[in-house]
């Protein structure tokens, strides 16, 4: 089967944003994302980023929710937040970043996020579905309570890779990155061998491997009502009793 968009988000294992251009006049958003990739033999690529080309993008929405869940609603504050002139200049470094595509679970979480600002909004008709709606969400710098989990969707007619300014086929993509985790494996198979010896920490050191979440199930809907059971309905009508017996 030959890969679509749809399997780019696992490539990203591990990736991390180091620029982003926002071309209001062409309606193009870029970002620009160093990755794990190595060449099929196994050398090091100069310059693994690649760069995710969004063309027709007509709404670009920022969303914010608190990254520790003891955190009420009430009293969350992004301190720190994405403006329009952050997407024409990226200030904030290199970021560790999730991608998602037409995901269920990303829409809840922008419909139930705390805070929502649009950042570019362009749309004629909202009865009408964008065919991409694209999620970027940022790893956040902490899990306390003063940590933010911040996100964007994208709403765009098209998505494609880039590598140096030419597009890149997304299953030579995949396999330069088996070839990163191959090179990985063989990383850490010669620890075993050489211990004993002082080596200099190497970038293999820091990662834990990809895993493969299981697909999501596409026909699931959420149900029209909260479902309770037997247990749940005995207690309810256990704490009406009482209720008319107090009264």
């Amino acid at each position: 089967m030959a890969s679509t968009i749809k399997d780019i988000p696992p490539l990203l294992h591990d990736a991390r944003i180091s620029d982003c251009r926002w071309d209001h006049h062409l309606k193009t958003l870029h970002l620009c994302l160093q990755c794990l990739r190595r060449n099929l033999d196994g050398t090091r690529i100069e310059d693994s980023t690649v760069d995710l080309k969004f063309e027709g993008v007509d709404r670009i929405v920022a969303y914010y929710s608190p990254a520790n869940d003891s955190v009420k609603p009430s009293e969350f504050k992004a301190d720190s937040r994405i403006a329009l002139a952050d997407l024409e200049n990226w200030p904030h470094g290199s970021v560790e970043a999730h991608l998602a595509i037409n995901s269920l679970q990303s829409e809840f979480e922008l419909t139930t996020s705390c805070l929502r600002e649009t950042l570019v909004s362009d749309v004629k008709d909202d009865l009408g579905k964008p065919p991409l709606r694209i999620h970027v969400t940022f790893e956040p710098h902490n899990y306390g309570p003063e940590g933010t989990t911040t996100g964007i969707a994208i709403n765009c007619d098209s998505l494609e890779p880039f590598s140096n300014g030419v597009p890149l086929d997304i299953e030579t993509w995949e396999c330069q990155f088996e070839a990163w985790w191959k090179g990985w494996r063989n990383h850490w198979s010669e620890q075993g061998q050489e211990e004993g010896r002082e080596q200099e920490p190497a970038l293999e050191d820091t990662f834990i491997p990809a895993g493969q979440p299981d697909p999501p199930d596409l026909a699931y809907r959420p149900p029209s009502a909260a479902q309770f059971c037997s247990r749940h309905r005995s207690l309810l009508r256990n704490c009406s009793s009482r209720l008319k017996i107090t009264t």
